[in-house]
């Protein structure tokens, strides 16, 4: 091979090797774009009435999923399914213990004395 030929072909491998460092570099600012945005998205919480971490843009109206009764030692007295671990009949949004709409009134697992209201 003469000189001007060595000489073009260098030419056109500092060309490629230019763009594929542009390529590298604009491919590394769109990774960290990514990144950035996934970490200000992912809000893990916990539900208050089946305890299992959810994430609030995954939250739909069949994520939760409870039993309406307590378990009779033998079934669920809401739906009849006989093993304990069985998911719940009741599907609703996962809530958080300090959801704005969340009433703290409300008796979780307390016994009321109807005679007490009387």
């Amino acid at each position: 091979m003469n000189n001007t030929l060595l000489k073009e072909k260098v030419i056109q491998n500092d060309a490629h090797i230019k763009r594929a460092t542009s390529e590298i570099m604009a491919l590394k600012k769109r990774i960290d774009k990514m990144k950035s945005n996934s970490y200000r998205t992912v809000d893990i919480k916990i539900c208050r009435k089946c305890h299992k971490e959810y994430n609030e843009n995954a939250n739909f109206n069949w994520s939760c999923r409870t039993h309406q009764s307590d378990f009779g030692g033998v079934m669920w007295w809401c739906c009849g399914r006989k093993n304990k671990e069985d998911p719940g009949c009741k599907f609703s949004r996962h809530e958080s213990g300090n959801d704005p709409d969340h009433n703290n009134n409300e008796h979780h697992g307390e016994q009321i004395n109807f005679d007490d209201l009387l």
